[in-house]
């Protein structure tokens, strides 16, 4: 298993702040639940959320995998924050008619980009 002693992810998102700090919360992770060697956390700048995640000191030796993982953890978890935050706004806006039209269902409105 191929192991890393320096590592630094950011994924960036950018939206409303009423949208981004719902996704905040959503989302918020605990670097107790993070593994050892990794520091895991969210910052609201602006009109961004900001997730990094990054080894604690570069003497460390951590497993690929196990970034991977941390990584696809909270891809997932902003995924689902997404996806809830859509449906609520489908409901709030009257988005779906009685046919159930979705063609608006992968449009937030102040989040940049579709999922």
């Amino acid at each position: 298993m191929k192991k890393v002693k320096k590592f630094r992810a950011i994924i960036s998102i950018s939206g409303t702040k009423k949208v981004l700090c719902s996704l905040h919360k959503a989302t918020n992770l605990e670097n107790i639940l993070a593994p050892t060697n990794l520091r895991v956390y969210q910052e609201l700048k602006e009109n961004k959320l900001i997730f990094i995640c990054e080894t604690k000191n570069s003497g460390c030796n951590i497993r690929i995998e196990t970034i991977r993982r941390t990584i696809d953890d909270y891809i997932l978890a902003a995924d689902i924050a997404i996806r809830s935050i859509m449906t609520v706004k489908q409901y709030e806006g009257g988005f779906l008619g009685h046919d159930g039209d979705r063609s608006r269902e992968n449009h937030i409105e102040g989040l940049e980009g579709t999922f």
